[in-house]
């Protein structure tokens, strides 16, 4: 992280929060950052997330105003990093978000966990090119969580996934259509979220 960008907090994302983690897989890190007030004064742009890999570990670093326009899109990969249940460092702006979030939430999360879901399906398993049990149940828990969460509304992390077959998917994406159609989670968001103590 450049000089002057201030860490707000840390997540544990991927295998590990779903407890499928294998001896030999990666460590995800999500990592939220606040930049300096002179980047925005000079036009010097975060809206794209930043990349690092090392010994194992995966870093992937936001913006928190990135972050926040991602969460009003009820998107899935920024719920899995704010409402992550491994927190590495903690903090009021996280609970602040944890909060908003649930409060947030809305069926619009449907497009973001079925596209993610149906394109991971489209490109592992109907092209065949990595049509293995990881893979398989990767796109299972995607679905299995997006079902939980438009049918009750809450983030469930402690999700038994066994390994599925194509038609078993075919059936799974039907499903979370159905569960979808019948949430009563409200059609759009119930408060506008905006960043946190001006950041």
């Amino acid at each position: 992280m450049n000089e002057g960008y201030r860490e707000l907090f840390k997540t544990c994302v991927g295998s590990h929060v779903w407890h499928m983690n294998r001896p030999d897989s990666d460590k995800d890190i999500f990592k939220c950052y606040v930049a300096p007030s002179s980047d925005f004064l000079i036009g010097k742009s975060h809206n794209v997330a930043h990349f690092n890999s090392s010994n194992a570990i995966d870093i992937k670093s936001v913006e928190i105003g990135v972050l926040v326009n991602q969460l009003l899109k009820n998107d899935f990969n920024s719920f899995i990093a704010v409402m992550s249940p491994v927190v590495l460092q903690d903090s009021k702006e996280l609970h602040e978000l944890n909060f908003l979030t649930q409060l947030n939430l809305n069926k619009q999360c449907f497009n973001s966990i079925y596209g993610l879901a149906y394109g991971n399906y489209k490109k592992y398993i109907l092209s065949d090119k990595q049509n293995t049990e990881k893979k398989r149940k990767l796109i299972a828990r995607t679905i299995l969580f997006g079902k939980h969460l438009l049918f009750c509304g809450v983030f469930n992390f402690n999700l038994y996934v066994h390994d599925v077959d194509c038609n078993e998917i075919e059936r799974m994406l039907y499903d979370l259509k159905c569960v979808y159609e019948n949430s009563t989670l409200p059609e759009t968001p119930r408060v506008k979220m905006k960043c946190m103590n001006g950041y």
